[in-house]
Parts: structure tokens; C-alpha cells; sequence
């Protein structure tokens, strides 16, 4: 499915059909330019109409209960600063651990976002699931599909509803205590799943990976 190119506004309400509040950020970048931005998220379309017409980019803040008990979660694939998170997301693939389509988009540098939603909140962390797939949990965001930056644009990738996030990745990034990882985790660590394996469906994804290789 190709990527989709809407205008700011239009993208804005794709979001706010799904009840996932935006957050202002500063114009031509991807920080906030506010105090306290998530605790100012909104749903108010006129708000947004202005932050808009004043040229901020909007964000889509990490944590937010958009439905009793589901807490959004982003997985973001990155394919920049020597890290190349699809590369990633192939070995995880061989090893049966699957990402399903959901609601995302597409970066600048071709990275892709995925927003799920969770049980509970989720903690902000890079390279969490291997090297460039990051997840932006509480008190993180992503640029939402509509802004841009120095001309790039951040487009939909898919507008399928949002699907709870895998039980596999779930263990490994949810936030067990009040005070953990509220801020990015810089530190880079392999994803571990010898324990929850499942060898027949990796042998099978392993055997379709070499099939499809070129043998030259």
C-alpha cells in the first residue's frame, strides 16, 4: 500500500477521528516549543486549526489514554545514523516475531512510524527491539503524517485502525514503575527471545528468507 499525501489539516483529523489528541510543536521541527506539551495535548479541532495556521507542526504524543485503558505506543523505525531498523525488523521476522499492519506512516528518511495501543503505559527507549527500532512511550512523540521538515514531509503510510501492540514487544517495553524511563534511553541493547521462541515458525521464516535470496 503506497503512502498518502494530505495536507496538515486533512492529516490532523485523521487523527482526531481516532480520538488520538495532537501536541504543538515548533515550526520546521520535530521538538515541541511549549512547557508541558503532553499535558496540553488536545482534541479540539479549532485549537489545532491555529497552532496550523501559525506554521507548528503537530505531534503525536506517547502515553495518551485515547480509550479506557489503551495507551497509544510508537514503534519507530529508523534508517539513519548507521542504524537501519528494517534490517532489524527482517531478523526479527525469520525468528517469528511479526509486526501487524496498523495505523502508520512514513518519514522524511523513509523510517516508518507504527502506532499501536497498549494495556498500559509504555516506556520511551532507542533501540529497544534491536539497532533503529525505538519506541516512544510516555512523555515521547513522533511529528505527525502533515508536517514537514526543511521541505520533507511526514505522509500516512496506512489508515487502518489501531491494533494493540504484540504481546512479544509489549513484555519488553511496558513500564513496570511510576518512575521508569521517563525520558529516552540512549543505550543500545539486542532484543533477547531465545525464551519465548517459536522454533518451528522461525525455521519456516528462515527457509522462506534463503529462498528468496539471489543465489549469485
Amino acid at each position: 500500500m503506497g503512502s498518502y499525501f494530505l495536507n496538515q489539516l486533512d492529516c490532523a483529523r485523521e487523527y482526531l477521528k481516532r480520538k488520538i489528541p495532537l501536541i504543538r510543536l515548533a515550526p520546521n521541527a520535530k521538538f515541541p516549543d511549549e512547557t508541558d506539551p503532553y499535558g496540553r495535548a488536545t482534541l479540539d479541532e479549532s485549537v489545532i486549526n491555529q497552532w496550523v495556521a501559525r506554521g507548528h507542526n503537530l505531534g503525536v504524543p506517547g502515553g495518551v489514554e485515547y480509550e479506557p485503558n489503551q495507551f497509544l505506543v510508537i514503534i519507530d523505525i529508523d534508517v539513519k545514523d548507521g542504524r537501519n531498523g528494517f534490517s532489524t525488523l527482517q531478523e526479527l521476522e525469520i525468528l517469528g516475531f511479526d509486526l501487524p499492519p496498523t495505523l502508520s506512516q512514513v518519514t522524511p528518511s523513509l523510517g516508518k512510524h507504527l502506532i499501536f495501543w497498549a494495556p498500559g503505559l509504555a516506556k520511551n527507549g532507542a533501540n529497544v527491539l534491536g539497532p533503529g527500532i525505538d519506541i516512544r512511550g510516555f512523555h515521547g512523540h513522533i511529528v505527525a503524517a502533515g508536517g514537514s521538515i526543511n521541505g520533507k514531509a511526514y505522509e500516512f503510510k496506512d489508515r487502518s485502525r489501531i491494533e494493540r501492540i504484540p504481546e512479544w514487544v509489549w513484555a519488553r517495553v511496558k513500564r513496570s514503575e511510576p518512575g521508569e524511563a521517563d525520558g529516552p534511553l540512549v543505550q543500545e541493547r539486542r532484543l533477547s527471545v531465545v525464551h519465548d521462541l517459536d522454533e518451528e515458525r522461525a525455521a519456516t521464516r528462515a527457509r522462506e528468507f534463503l529462498n528468496a535470496q539471489d543465489p549469485t
